[in-house]
């Protein structure tokens, strides 16, 4: 599987290397010489750092652990890989948008954007700290959930597929590109992501599908493209070299793109507490009751979580995704999210819906892995509102 991932990605490669090249697709002239040097040097340069640090490949880990949550299940390899292409590709949203939320992060991840134009090298440009902290990511989901690697590798030729098209240098027909971005991410969709205006570069975070940035807000369609690409901060001659690029995350600048945050209110603080204003009392007590409804709907679900998380040693470090997720987005975040107005919104309710539907089958099929899924989709849908 990965010889058939690794075979897959050359030819995608050279495939979309001569569309860009020569074809009447092209989006813009953009320069090869420095760039390609830089960005091929940072993904060798990550490559070696994780070969270094692991010293086997995900796949190859997938596919020496004897068993799995989700490989033990015996489902038809076609139905464990759409499900597994569903799961890790809204993870990757929010994987992809934690890195633009959290400062230290965006200091690994803004190399990525750091480049000038965007064509095929883009989509292999992440700085050593990236790849390093995303295999490590992709490591701990292998061992958590125990798919298989059958199902892994398909979902890897799509991904990586998927960023080589996302990041090319061509712009699809009108016609076209608009039927494909009702479901899939499109260069043009892409190419927003990388603008150098920061309520652009802030959307389009998904990888293969636009449903998650629509179902979460973050969509902008393509309206002609991005008039200028890239960091402001980074357009010197020597940001653009191999040098340059390896010490972008240590330099001093802006550690974040949300330059509109410095303008909300600050929520007024009376001694080591926080004042929370009459809306954001009412969003939490909404949100507490919804929370308690649905542990209380889907007990059977919850107590089984609850189970495993405690007996199953593989399983015990997820009780710390809780107070890690109340760190990062709650509390080293807290003054810009309380000078937000939360208000009620039914957006979340078709989510809702859904998520019980799938559940009441998946929970009469006996389906475990289907019962967790409608869960989380059910908290969002509760967040949503």
């Amino acid at each position: 599987m990965e010889n058939f991932a690794n075979i897959t990605f050359v030819l995608v490669v050279v495939v979309f290397l001569l569309i860009e090249r020569f074809s009447g697709l092209r989006r813009s002239l953009a320069p090869i010489e420095n760039r390609w040097l830089t960005n091929i040097g940072l993904m060798l340069a990550g490559a070696l750092a994780a070969s270094i640090i692991f010293t086997a490949s995900t796949t190859t880990v997938a596919a020496e652990l004897p068993n799995g949550f989700v490989s033990d299940l015996g489902m038809p390899l076609l139905v464990e890989a759409a499900l597994l292409f569903l799961f890790l590709d809204h993870w990757h949203y929010w994987q992809h948008r934690v890195f633009h939320e959290v400062p230290l992060l965006w200091r690994a991840h803004l190399v990525h954007h750091s480049d000038t134009a965007i064509d095929i090298s883009t989509s292999v440009r992440h700085h050593p700290f990236e790849t390093i902290i995303a295999m490590l990511v992709s490591f701990l989901l292998v061992f958590v959930l125990g798919f298989s690697v059958q199902a892994f590798g398909l979902y890897l030729v799509v991904v990586t597929a998927s960023s080589i098209l996302t990041h090319a240098n061509i712009s699809l027909l009108g016609p076209l590109d608009r039927r494909l971005r009702s479901c899939l991410v499109t260069p043009d969709v892409h190419a927003i992501h990388h603008s150098s205006e920061s309520i652009e570069t802030n959307s389009n975070y998904g990888a293969v599908l636009t449903v998650w940035d629509r179902l979460f807000g973050t969509y902008r369609a393509p309206t002609g493209g991005p008039a200028r690409l890239g960091l402001e901060y980074f357009r010197c001659e020597k940001d653009a070299t191999l040098v340059g690029a390896f010490l972008q995350p240590f330099l001093k600048h802006h550690t974040g793109l949300r330059t509109e945050e410095s303008d909300l209110p600050t929520p007024e603080i009376q001694g080591r507490g926080i004042r929370l204003s009459v809306p954001w009392r009412q969003a939490l007590l909404y949100s507490g009751l919804g929370l308690i409804l649905v542990l209380l709907i889907y007990w059977p679900t919850v107590l089984h979580l609850t189970k495993l998380w405690t007996e199953a040693e593989s399983y015990r470090y997820a009780w710390l995704v809780v107070p890690m997720f109340a760190y990062i987005i709650g509390w080293y975040r807290r003054d810009s999210i309380l000078a937000m107005t939360p208000s009620t919104s039914y957006i979340g309710l078709p989510l809702i819906l859904a998520a019980f539907v799938l559940w009441l089958m998946c929970f009469s099929a006996d389906i475990m892995v289907g019962q967790h899924f409608a869960l989380v989709l059910t908290l969002q849908g509760v967040a949503l509102c």
